[in-house]
């Protein structure tokens, strides 16, 4: 690098004593170190794989490979981490900096798809690093609380006292229909990220759950963005599942018992037997799905748990889903049910709400990806994008702050 010369200026006995000891020091080269877990997750991120990677930085795979299994840190010179942000497009200062989320792939909670590839589980466990060192750096700059609320439950507690349980924890009746699943998931100490946490179709999922934090007191949910707030409510009610039952362990039945308390938390068993339709059918299926904000292929899943519908009759139902149509549009109901446009998608709205009253509204994306880690801003900004985006005028009441929803360009 090439420094511009400066015009002398004297300086005080102190400046020249700080001068001397800083000569004194071993080579900046000597003295930097990169944390491994951090260049794993620039890697995955960008969709690389490890040995395309020592081939661009020029080193051998077998370095690279300790470079980033290294527990702690690992030198490197001055050129190798210019080269390291060069190939992996992340800032120089994101390799210095220790991790400050520890998210273990036990400890990550989602259904992945036998199409899915390792690296693309990796990817899901950095997005998780990511979104839980956004929790810690907007708590401890807002110096809020928030008291978390979520029970911790026996993995083999059943899906009907888990449920009522939960809903009897975070304030809700136990049993009547939750309006607003995501502000009162929010309310309980939950923080929600809304983003398309993978490129690829085959890397997609619903949500993932986990706990962060020194003691795992941060519930976390990362949920696919969707149009479907059908699909939205359900991936959530399941993620809840996993965190209030498999905190700790997940047993081989975990996904089944995550599905069944989803069920029963949105759609309480006793409720629904009470409201069954003599003869169910998709029209008369409807009233009952907008009222408890599910999908009719979630009432039909519930109606058959709770045996209200034979297996022929589930079929049956499934099978007219898949033949009619929407019109104008010609998808099945299976791909869009009818009441799609009855209900707005949820949106979270806890982390930006935390971050403005941090920082009273005036703070950029750039800011803040500084502020954890100097993550690209490419990653960060669709965690706020993600967000509730109040009305125009809503966002804060002074002249002079201005709402990070208009600084993320």
């Amino acid at each position: 690098m090439i420094f511009s010369p400066k015009t002398a200026r004297p300086r005080s006995p102190q400046k020249m004593m700080l001068m001397i000891t800083t000569l004194e020091r071993p080579p900046l080269s000597d003295r930097l170190r990169v944390y491994g877990s951090r260049v794993k997750d620039a890697r995955v991120l960008e969709g690389l794989r490890a040995g395309s990677v020592a081939e661009a930085l020029q080193i051998g795979a077998t370095r690279y490979s300790r470079l980033e299994a290294a527990g702690t840190s690992s030198p490197v010179s001055r050129e190798e981490l210019a080269a390291l942000s060069d190939v992996l497009h992340f800032d120089e200062d994101y390799f210095l900096s220790p991790t400050v989320t520890v998210v273990e792939r036990t400890g990550l909670c989602f259904r992945a798809k036998k199409s899915m590839t390792r690296l693309q589980e990796d990817q899901i466990g950095a997005w998780a690093r990511l979104c839980g060192e956004l929790v810690h750096t907007v708590l401890a700059g807002s110096g809020d609380s928030i008291k978390m609320l979520l029970p911790q439950l026996d993995p083999r507690t059943s899906p009907q006292l888990a449920a009522l349980t939960v809903r009897d924890a975070i304030g809700l009746t136990v049993d009547g229909p939750i309006a607003q699943l995501t502000r009162s998931l929010e309310r309980a100490g939950v923080y929600i990220f809304s983003a398309e946490f993978a490129a690829e179709a085959a890397a997609r999922h619903d949500a993932v759950s986990l706990w962060v934090g020194e003691a795992k007191q941060h519930p976390i949910v990362m949920v696919r963005a969707s149009d479907s707030w059908e699909r939205t409510r359900m991936s959530l009610a399941h993620e809840v599942g996993h965190l209030v039952l498999h905190r700790y362990s997940k047993p081989e039945d975990a996904e089944d018992a995550a599905f069944a308390f989803a069920g029963e938390f949105l759609m309480p068993s006793q409720q629904i037997e009470k409201e069954w339709p003599s003869h169910a059918t998709l029209e008369s299926l409807l009233p009952m799905k907008l009222k408890w904000g599910v999908s009719l292929s979630a009432l039909i899943e519930q109606g058959h748990r709770l045996g209200l519908l034979t297996v022929e009759r589930r079929r049956s139902l499934y099978k007219q889903l898949s033949a009619r149509r929407q019109y104008p549009s010609g998808r099945t109901w299976r791909e869009q049910e009818p009441g799609f446009d009855q209900r707005e998608v949820e949106k979270p709205l806890l982390i930006t709400r935390l971050i403005e009253r941090a920082y009273a509204g005036n703070i950029s994306i750039e800011t803040l990806r500084r502020m954890i880690s100097s993550w690209p801003a490419r990653y960060v900004s669709p965690l706020i994008e993600g967000q509730f985006r109040p009305p125009a005028g809503h966002i804060n009441s002074s002249e002079n702050v201005t709402s990070i929803f208009a600084r993320t360009g």
